[in-house]
Order: C-alpha cells, then structure tokens, then sequence
C-alpha cells in the first residue's frame, strides 16, 4: 500500500474528508479549508507526531512498548492494535527513530479499521 493509501484509509477511518492536493504540499491531507478554499490546515500522522496522536486517541489504539534481553543486549519493540478489531496490526522494533516507527504503526492500525 503507498503512503497516499494509508493516509486516505486512515482519514477514512477516522472520519476526516478525504482530499489529496499533491502539487501544493508534498500529497499532505487537507484537515479543512477556510471560507476563500485555502489549505486551513494540513494533516499527515506519518510525519507529525500531534497529528499521530491525535489519531491514535480518536481511534483508540492500544500502543504498547515492550523489553526483550537476551544474549546481553535489549531490544526493544512495539505494538500497536485497534481496540475494536482485537488483534494487533502492527508489530515491530523500534529502530533508529522510534518516532518514526511508532507514527508509521499508527498508520497502518488506522488503515486496518478502514476496511
């Protein structure tokens, strides 16, 4: 699924208008429009944390962050799952930015309420 996909699947989701303007601010989402048409606001959860979180809260999400030790070293991992679908959707290492990671999870679990 391309990024366009899950940003609209997301919205979807959450009950946001679905628009996509790519020639004016890199294929973001139009969270609204002022009275004269203009972009009021942009929303993309996959590169802003609020945008995630708020996201994250609207749908409900359960976001869990877990340890795993062995052979001396820790890793680290997460998960993210709707709470009305129960099971997960998202399983993964935290990786070199874990914001990132965590943003992207949100995402997709979003995507998966769609439908």
């Amino acid at each position: 699924m391309t990024d366009q996909e899950l940003l609209e699947a997301a919205a979807k989701a959450a009950g946001l208008p679905i628009e996509f303007d790519e020639g004016t601010c890199n294929g973001w989402w139009p969270n609204g429009r002022t009275s004269t048409g203009d972009v009021d606001e942009w929303w993309n959860p996959m590169t802003d944390d609020g945008d995630a979180l708020r996201l994250a809260v609207k749908l409900r999400l359960n976001i869990t962050f877990t340890a795993e030790l062995g052979r001396g070293f820790k890793n680290e991992f997460m998960q993210v799952s709707p709470r009305s679908l129960g099971h997960l959707a998202e399983f993964g290492p935290l990786g070199s930015d874990p914001s990132a990671t965590l943003r992207l999870a949100i995402v997709r679990a979003a995507a998966a309420m769609a439908g």
